[in-house]
């Protein structure tokens, strides 16, 4: 059962939940990613069957602009590799590899731009931009989706 785990996360979709806590200035801000309040899942496929595996340890930030209509500038999300855990010691063990994590211990995703930013109510949004994501030293250009609480 050999999967290309790599080639699989390029085109993933990432699950990011950021607690942020209250924007009320007009200038913009700059928030850290809470380890403990995110949840981090990346989804994928193989050609017998669909898995997916959570981040113990990223970190981030994010600069938001709340000028009457919340705005991202920057964001920055770094996972560190074999933090990501399937509950599968197997499956761990050939996401590892396929990461190549004894030359690339991290996982990296920069924001180019910001496509979309929805408010689905509460301060929630759903957001999707677009950014460079890099795992095991490639670093391809991607859509990236997720949901937001401020």
């Amino acid at each position: 059962m050999r999967t290309s785990i790599n080639k699989q996360l390029v085109a993933l979709i990432f699950a990011i939940l950021f607690q942020v806590f209250a924007v009320s200035s007009l200038m913009a801000q700059n928030y850290t990613l809470s380890n403990s309040a995110s949840q981090l899942t990346v989804f994928g496929t193989s050609n017998l069957h669909d898995w997916e595996v959570v981040a113990e340890q990223q970190s981030g930030d994010i600069k938001l602009a709340n000028d009457g209509t919340l705005s991202i500038s920057e964001l920055k999300v770094k996972v560190i590799s074999e933090s990501l855990k399937s509950g599968k010691s197997g499956m761990d063990k050939n996401t590892y590899k396929a990461l190549k994590t004894n030359s690339y211990k991290s996982i990296d995703f920069e924001m180019l731009q910001v496509k979309s930013m929805e408010s689905v109510g509460n301060s929630n949004y759903k957001v999707t931009v677009t950014g460079n994501l890099t795992i095991a030293g490639v670093t391809k250009k991607i859509e990236l989706s997720f949901k937001m609480g401020v």
